[in-house]
């Protein structure tokens, strides 16, 4: 029961395809036609609606609902990293935003750590809500028709636990490879350097 939860739950959270703009923009769609110029979508929530055309030009990636990502523009050419220091000050909302335009592969990783921590707290709340339920229920009323919900309750806290600790993990490494990726390209590269100074000439090693 409390494997089929996490799996319903979990293809739930990959419903959709996200379009991610230059400009950071992140659409949910669900991309019908890409053609040479354009790529042609329909909003996620309103698929009954028009069908809207982006060119290809103004994307940078579209992360599909089986979890493929498809880049249409060199981060190189859309992005210049941002400074290792600039990482540290910037609140988890922009360092999401510039992981999305920079490192799509990075964001996705995040985004399944989040989709699998979010379906591990509800089935936590859930497992949590029938254990309790079922104790009441064994403890006034009749202990076998409280194990009916004490067994799933207990599947579903079970089930829990990792998806929590993958998920926790994924978000992590995603955050912390992101800052060690545009640290690093940020950061100096050793090399000599020629001062001048009045009446001399040196040589110093920057590193």
């Amino acid at each position: 029961m409390a494997a089929a939860c996490s799996i319903i739950l979990t293809c739930t959270c990959f419903a959709q395809d996200v379009i991610v703009t230059k400009d950071s923009k992140r659409i949910d769609a669900k991309v019908t036609e890409i053609n040479v110029d354009n790529v042609r979508y329909k909003v996620f929530d309103h698929q009954d609606g028009p069908t809207y055309t982006l060119p290809k030009s103004d994307i940078v990636t579209i992360i599909y609902q089986n979890g493929q990502v498809e880049t249409f523009v060199s981060e190189t050419s859309t992005q210049k990293p941002p400074a290792g220091n600039s990482l540290l000050m910037m609140s988890k909302g922009d360092l999401l935003a510039k992981m999305m335009v920079n490192s799509p592969i990075l964001f996705q990783q995040y985004q399944t750590g989040k989709n699998l921590a979010t379906t591990g707290w509800i089935l936590l709340g859930v497992g949590g809500g029938l254990s309790v339920f079922g104790s009441i229920w064994s403890l006034y009323e009749d202990e076998e028709e409280g194990s009916y919900f004490l067994v799933p309750g207990s599947l579903c806290i079970a089930t829990s636990i990792p998806l929590l600790i993958i998920g926790g993990n994924k978000k992590k490494g995603a955050i912390r490879d992101f800052s060690r990726q545009y640290s690093d390209l940020s950061a100096p590269k050793p090399h000599f350097q020629i001062n001048l100074h009045p009446n001399r000439l040196g040589i110093a090693y920057v590193f």
